[in-house]
């Protein structure tokens, strides 16, 4: 499950999952991003709260969906932080950063540890 977290600027989606990641989760934050381009925003900043998921309540074909929509749209990411609390998360961030991040078009995946939610929230709010 997903809730909506309020604290972004017009052009950042900040989200927490709950939980498992399903199929419903997947087709509402697409909704989310194409909101933002639909409002005429060039780059949609994203924030993810991962503290609270749990793997193995998560739909694997959501989480497919969610990353074959991420690389169809992936020139309209900007900044994306995604905060938790393992070293395994910071290390698929850092991965995934090294193969589609691009500071030269502002896209930067950035990790934070839960303690760094504040700073994150930060990121996701810069222009």
């Amino acid at each position: 499950m997903i809730n909506l977290l309020q604290e972004t600027k017009d052009h950042a989606i900040a989200i927490e999952i709950i939980g498992g990641y399903n199929n419903d989760d997947e087709k509402s934050l697409e909704k989310l991003f194409e909101e933002k381009l639909d409002q005429g925003f060039e780059k949609v900043n994203i924030l993810v709260k991962l503290d609270k998921l749990d793997l193995l309540k998560t739909s694997w074909k959501a989480a497919w969906h969610d990353g074959m929509y991420a690389l169809k749209h992936i020139k309209y990411c900007g900044k994306i932080a995604v905060v938790g609390h393992n070293k395994l998360e910071a290390f698929g961030v850092k991965l995934d950063n090294a193969m589609f991040g691009s500071k030269k078009k502002g896209r930067i995946e950035k990790y934070f540890d839960i303690k760094e939610l504040d700073q994150a929230f930060d990121f996701v709010n810069e222009e």
